[in-house]
């Protein structure tokens, strides 16, 4: 199974595609990130796709460990509530 989405990154309001891929593997399931879509380090907009790709670095190395960790053996659904709630807060106060 296979999972798309589309980012919309920063430098020029650019779409950065990601997609995770799911693979049975007897007992275990293997998950490949690809990420594509990033502009030129060397460019006008260097600066900001390095901040673009720190951001989401930073971003799939978290969503890969709390997908590692809900599905472990004992693992447990996450309460998305505080998340939600900072992010209601954060999108009233801009």
């Amino acid at each position: 199974m296979t999972r798309t989405r589309h980012h919309r990154c920063r430098p020029r309001a650019s779409n950065a595609p990601s997609s995770l891929r799911f693979e049975p593997r007897g007992i275990k399931t293997r998950v490949t990130l690809f990420h594509a879509g990033w502009g030129s380090l060397d460019g006008a907009d260097g600066k900001e796709w390095e901040a673009t790709f720190q951001y989401f670095d930073k971003a799939w190395t978290s969503v890969l460990e709390n997908l590692q960790k809900r599905y472990a053996p004992g693992g447990k659904p996450m309460d998305w509530t505080e998340w939600t709630d900072r992010m209601k807060k954060a999108s009233t106060t801009r």
